[in-house]
């Protein structure tokens, strides 16, 4: 996938950065001062939004305090899936040494710009690339987390009169000043050094992949420089370190990416990535890891190769029913300066030294397209047969065999005199999980624990051991498997918006077989809903009907049949988007006797199909608009909702609702003829308590009340955004939760694991690629939560049975305390530690959940 060449492009990267890290000093007067610009969109920011002042803010040589995005005295555009150009009239062709963005992000959606391209030209119409404004800066001090920042560089080496800064992000863009620094007039001289530029599209498809890796590499060795300088590392040490991050900073641009489209964004990046990792053992030899470490850890905290182990000696425990999953985690590190082969074994479990309801993951380490690392991705480790063994027994004989195998420990195999019958030659083998570790790396072992219902119940005590170089360690493990069987459907119901009805999204990555694939996997997610695109419905064209407005031919419902066939009738609801609007329908203007006859003839010859395919006609779902939040939006949704219905009466209308009071809506009959509402979580909370009494309100009439978020996969901690979820949704008296959205990782059909070319955020908590899906922890965790939210459920039913078999005792009060208080305690220690961002992702105590559950299952076996 790497290879190594020369550099032979100014397009790429300058030869040497130098990544100490230091403020920057303008290598010029600001040339840029007072002069004119322009863009190609308008700035949309509402909240910092002045017409008359943006068209000088962002020259006017003034700096806003703090963050800034809701000052006027900022630029910013929301929601950017295109690119921002913002071009500077210098008013003549002058030497250009050096150039500065300043801007803020990290919190509130808000993140850095993925890419800050530089353009110069001297007449307004060819312009050159001089270097992409987000690599030139690293040579200063790192992005901050959560700030305000000022992307500058001084190694700019051009010329022209027009400076073109093209920012691509992928969600709101935020400009406070621009600053251009002159340089010596012998730039004004002799042919240009910059290439050419051939648009956005042209330089994303050749350079940003590579530019992209080259970043990463440059990223690590600037954190790494500021670790070393805050550390205690001895000046020896700390010189030898520094030293070779100079000499890789130098190498990293000849590190190149064949094909980005086939391309893996896992760390690390080849040979040099690799050393740079290398480095890093100093830090943690100076911390008192002088050979490999091995730790249990929370699963869901954040995780760098660079972590030092934290924690006592590793242990597993594992309370679980039969039929559900759970999961633990163990932390290797490599402090020598040498990769490390890493073999592991389990011992003392049912099974084999490859426990079949035991699944062991590598823990992939990934960019994001905000820079941001993400340990998310869990790759398999497959079984692999370790060391061979004949043995020999004659017949009538007792013999006692000991082994000396890869863990240098034995272990014996005995045959008794009245199993003589079964002398003869036997073959041994150890089963063995490996993964390589780098030097100066932490690595995690994602451990899935899923015993199936056949399991006997029991309370196993068993090992798992780890030969890691000169190490050998075991780990215990407490694996309690409970004789309480989980539900093969639990009841919490979970929207993804998969779109399994044809190849869209990212299943475009997958191939022919993408669809089975993904039906598999969400199946296996315990997701109990499947959605499709409005061809699915069999939506007819003006061409189907007679003057008469009936249906004058067979509609198409091959998309429909496909995709239910697909999912072989387990899914409880079948959910087709239409995505409509006040707009014509077949041919008819909207709102008109026509236009209503014409749907009632469309969704009666459904209905009909439906029923012919053995579906019951109550698990057809339509969402007719998604997130509609005016009255006027509520109005039109209502006259979608009397045709639809007035041919398919017994469909189920669902809502995604947007708007923060539905109670105030004068369009009251809309709510009363939704089945399902499912408002965005945030919105919500903003509603209060009279928005609470609205939907128990409709809930008591027999709707349904479901929520979902919409956060990207690289702002939320699995923990509190993907599993508490559920908790929430417990709390809060709803039955169903989802997300947008799983065939959507911003790859743009292209796939999940290469960020550098997204064109969106990802949202997607599985990982797609050529004929394969690798599950995320974030999928992990919404699994867990719906778990979760079942033992809630069967909490409350026990305690209901209790009662009305007329029992009252302390056991009974026990319970109901557990069941009222166990989730309040987790979300309100949730929100202790993260008061402002219920999705906070950093030093969160991610125990209580684990903890309320194991309690629980303690009271339900009782």
């Amino acid at each position: 996938m790497f290879k190594r060449i020369a550099l032979v492009s100014m397009a790429l990267l300058p030869l040497h950065l130098c990544l100490a890290l230091a403020d920057f000093i303008p290598p010029g007067t600001n040339i840029a001062l007072k002069k004119s610009y322009s863009w190609n969109v308008e700035p949309s920011y509402k909240l910092g939004l002045d017409p008359e002042g943006d068209k000088t803010h962002l020259t006017d040589g003034v700096y806003v305090p703090g963050c800034g995005w809701t000052d006027k005295r900022t630029v910013g555009w929301d929601y950017r899936q295109a690119p921002v150009e913002i071009t500077i009239d210098l008013g003549e062709v002058k030497p250009i040494a050096g150039i500065s963005y300043s801007t803020a992000a990290g919190s509130a959606c808000i993140t850095w710009p993925v890419n800050i391209i530089v353009l110069t030209s001297d007449d307004g119409k060819e312009f050159y690339f001089a270097g992409d404004l987000t690599m030139l800066a690293l040579h200063n001090a790192p992005v901050p987390v959560v700030g305000a920042y000022r992307y500058a560089t001084d190694r700019l080496a051009t010329r022209g009169r027009y400076v073109r800064l093209v920012i691509v992000a992928l969600q709101y863009i935020f400009c406070d000043e621009i600053e251009i620094y002159r340089g010596d007039d012998g730039l004004l001289k002799g042919p240009r050094r910059d290439k050419p530029f051939t648009g956005v599209d042209a330089y994303i498809k050749e350079y940003a992949t590579t530019l992209g890796v080259q970043k990463r590499i440059l990223q690590d060795i600037s954190e790494l420089r500021q670790r070393l300088t805050a550390s205690d590392v001895a000046a020896d040490r700390k010189s030898s370190a520094f030293k070779a991050l100079d000499e890789l900073a130098i190498l990293t641009p000849t590190v190149q990416v064949d094909d980005p489209l086939t391309f893996r964004c896992i760390f690390p990046f080849g040979d040099i990535h690799q050393r740079v990792y290398a480095q890093n053992r100093f830090l943690l030899q100076s911390a008192g890891v002088t050979n490999i470490s091995i730790r249990t850890g929370d699963r869901w905290k954040p995780l760098s190769p660079f972590d030092i182990p934290a924690g006592g000696a590793p242990e597993i425990n594992i309370r679980m029913m039969r039929g559900e999953y759970r999961a633990a985690v163990v932390n290797i590190t490599n402090p020598t300066s040498n990769q490390v082969d890493i073999a592991m074994r389990f011992e003392g479990l049912p099974g084999t030294t490859a426990p079949y309801w035991i699944e062991p993951h590598e823990v992939l380490f990934m960019d994001s397209q905000y820079g941001r690392v993400l340990a998310d991705a869990l790759m398999p480790i497959p079984a692999q047969h370790g060391d061979r063994y004949e043995l020999t027994l004659p017949a009538g004989m007792t013999k006692l065999f000991r082994f000396f195998g890869y863990f240098r420990d034995s272990y014996e195999l005995r045959l008794p005199p009245g199993m003589a019958k079964y002398a003869g030659r036997y073959l041994a083998r150890v089963e063995l999980y490996k993964l390589a570790l780098p030097a100066g790396m932490t690595k995690q072992v994602w451990l899935r624990f899923a015993p199936p219902a056949r399991m006997n119940p029991g309370d196993y005590k068993g090992r798992l051991l780890i030969n890691a170089g000169s190490v050998c360690q075991t780990v215990p493990l407490n694996i309690y498997i409970s004789r309480l069987e989980f539900p093969v459907q639990p009841r919490l119901t979970q929207l993804w918006c998969d779109y399994t009805d044809g190849i869209s999204y990212d299943f475009k990555a997958l191939g022919e077989d993408s669809l089975p694939l993904a039906v598999s996997n969400l199946q296996k997610y315990f997701v109990d809903q499947t959605w499709a695109h409005a061809g699915a419905s069999g939506m007819p064209g003006a061409d189907y009907y007679n003057k008469k407005n009936e249906l004058a031919k067979p509609l198409n419902f091959s998309s429909f049949d496909a995709w239910v066939d697909r999912w072989a009738g387990t899914p409880n609801y079948y959910v087709v988007f239409l995505s409509v609007k006040k707009q014509p329908f077949a041919g008819k203007e909207f709102g008109t006797q026509d236009w209503k006859t014409r749907v009632a003839a469309w969704t009666s010859a459904w209905r009909k199909h439906v029923m012919e395919k053995g579906i019951g006609p109550g698990k057809i779902c339509v969402l007719i608009m998604d997130e509609h939040s005016t009255d006027e939006q509520a109005a039109i949704v209502l006259e979608w909702i009397k045709a639809i219905k007035s041919g398919f009466p017994e469909i189920r209308i669902l809502s995604t609702i947007c708007q923060v009071r539905p109670d105030e809506s004068a369009v009251t009959e809309l709510y009363d003829n939704i089945d399902i509402y499912v408002p965005n979580w945030s919105i919500y909370l903003r509603g209060g308590d009279p928005v609470r009494r609205f939907y128990a309100g409709h809930q008591a009439r027999g709707a349904q009340l479901w929520t979902y978020s919409n956060a990207p996969i690289y702002s939320g901690c699995p923990y509190g955004h993907h599993r508490l979820l559920s908790w929430r949704a417990w709390e809060a008296g709803m039955t169903g939760i989802g997300f947008w959205a799983y065939c959507d990782s911003g790859g743009g059909g292209r796939g999940s694991w290469n960020p550098y070319i997204a064109v969106g955020p990802c949202y997607s908590p599985v990982y797609f690629g050529p004929g394969s899906i690798n599950d995320g922890k974030h999928f992990e965790a919404v699994r867990e939560g719906v778990q979760d939210y079942e033992y809630l459920a069967m909490l409350r039913d026990k305690i209901a049975g209790l009662k009305a078999a007329g029992q009252k005792d302390a056991k009974i009060s026990e319970a109901e305390k557990l069941l009222e208080e166990g989730p309040r305690h987790v979300l309100s220690e949730y929100t202790r530690q993260n008061p402002s961002n219920i999705w906070g992702v950093e030093n969160t105590d991610t125990s209580a959940a684990d903890k309320t559950i194991a309690d629980m299952l303690g009271v339900l076996e009782d």
